[in-house]
């Protein structure tokens, strides 16, 4: 279950903010690990996260992100954000963007980031550098390599194609 408050600040919907708060295994289902006879419940787990976009101008911007989850006794805070600059045609609306940033997950990871967005399709690329005690114990270390694709559109629902659903949006839009 969980709730999600996103919003611009401005007219032209440029500046835009979310924040939002989740939990999971709310009935605190039964499970059963490395198929012994040991059924565990699970614990609930909860999850905070907010992000803010603010543009610089037309052609730059700074995104900001933090998120905190929770499942006793185990947390995790993540926090960073990235920098997106767009190219910006004269008389044209823009429909690339090149983004680069950072995260950092608490006590645990540094991880670099790069996304270029080319109409309503990211592709961004990150890399897990381990600072925590997993990277000694892992042998050649615990470096984890993702590669994300998103793709932005909308929703039309099934009953009445007039009434579309849209989807939260966490970043400017890139075309119009």
């Amino acid at each position: 279950a969980g709730i999600s408050l996103n919003s611009s600040l401005d007219m032209y919907s440029r500046s835009n903010y979310y924040l939002g708060v989740s939990a999971y295994h709310l009935n605190r289902p039964t499970e059963i690990f490395n198929g012994g006879d040991v059924l565990v419940k699970l614990p609930m787990k909860f999850q905070f996260s907010a992000g803010f976009h603010l543009p610089i101008n037309e052609q730059f911007g700074v995104t900001l992100n933090g998120n905190y989850s929770l499942q006793n006794p185990y947390h995790e805070f993540i926090l960073g954000g990235l920098i997106t600059w767009r190219s910006v045609p004269v008389g044209l609306p823009s429909i690339f963007a090149f983004s680069f940033g950072a995260y950092y997950r608490v006590q645990d990871a540094f991880i670099p980031m790069v996304k270029i967005d080319y109409k309503n399709v990211s592709i961004g690329y990150s890399y897990d550098v381990t600072n925590s005690s997993l990277a000694t114990n892992g042998g050649s270390g615990a470096a984890a390599t993702e590669i994300t694709l998103y793709v932005r559109g909308q929703y039309n629902h099934r009953k009445d194609p007039r009434d579309p659903m849209m989807c939260p949006r966490f970043e400017e839009l890139i075309y119009h």
